[in-house]
Order: C-alpha cells, then structure tokens, then sequence
C-alpha cells in the first residue's frame, strides 16, 4: 500500500517547529482525529504504545510510528516533516526530521506487509527528499502521485 493512498492533505504537517517525539505524535493524533473523527487520544495512544516497546525510527531521519485502532475502517497514515531534526534512538544515529504515523484496523500480520511497503517507498532518497523539500502538503501529495 503506497504512501499516497494512506495520506490526505488535512493529514501532512510541513515546517512543524517542536522535535519533541511525544509532542510531534500528539499533533498526529489530533490531524487523524480533525479528519476520521474521535478524541486525539485515541490516536496517540496505540502509537505512544509502540514508542515504549523501543524507537520506531528506521534510519535516514525518518520514524514510523505505528499501532492497531480497531474502530478504523481502513488503514491510514499522517506525516510532519519537522523544521529542526528531533533526537529520536535511531539504528544510524542520524536525528529525526520526518515522522510518519501508520495505524490499520487489522493489526499484524496486515499491517507488517503495509509498513514494510511504507519503509521501501520511504528508502528512496527521491521520496525522503520530496518530503524534506515540500513546502505545502498539497505539493507532496502531488509528488507522491506522480
């Protein structure tokens, strides 16, 4: 599942200006509940969750946080791209400037499938910069389509 059938414009934060990891998965949550409905709450919580397990930054500067929301009807995805890298535990030790937040309905073993499709499409250097470069979220939702 490409990134683009996941993201929504209501759902692309650019030029988020706090690196605090907790605070930029808040901003997340409230983003999905504007446009799918509920409390931010219930966002942020399966998603803060994982957090605890361990870092959900694949490297490159990018995170992935993810979680299981049951009361989801498909999976769906929101991104901030933050103006200043944030200090997330990273496998390469490069900090954090692009947050993207996956919830499904289904859980494993689904959503394993979805999110190392997610981590291929983002391992592109093209699509990392399409991010980092993007100055509206229309512009990287186009770029994502093309």
């Amino acid at each position: 599942m490409a990134l683009s059938e996941l993201l929504t414009p209501g759902r692309v934060l650019v030029d988020v200006p706090d690196c605090k990891r907790r605070e930029v998965i808040r901003m997340l949550a409230e983003r999905f509940a504007d446009e799918l409905g509920g409390e931010p709450s219930e966002y942020a919580d399966p998603l803060l969750e994982r957090e605890k397990l361990g870092s959900t930054a694949i490297g490159r500067g990018i995170a992935l946080p993810h979680g299981k929301l049951a009361t989801l009807h498909q999976p769906a995805a929101a991104v901030a791209v933050l103006k200043q890298a944030c200090s997330f535990p990273t496998p390469d030790n490069v900090e954090v400037d692009i947050v993207i937040a996956f919830l499904s309905p289904d859980g494993p073993p689904q959503d394993l499938t979805r999110i190392a499709d997610i981590v291929r499409e983002l391992r592109d250097g093209k699509v990392a910069e399409a991010f980092r470069s993007a100055e509206t979220p229309e512009q990287l939702i186009r770029v994502l389509n093309d």
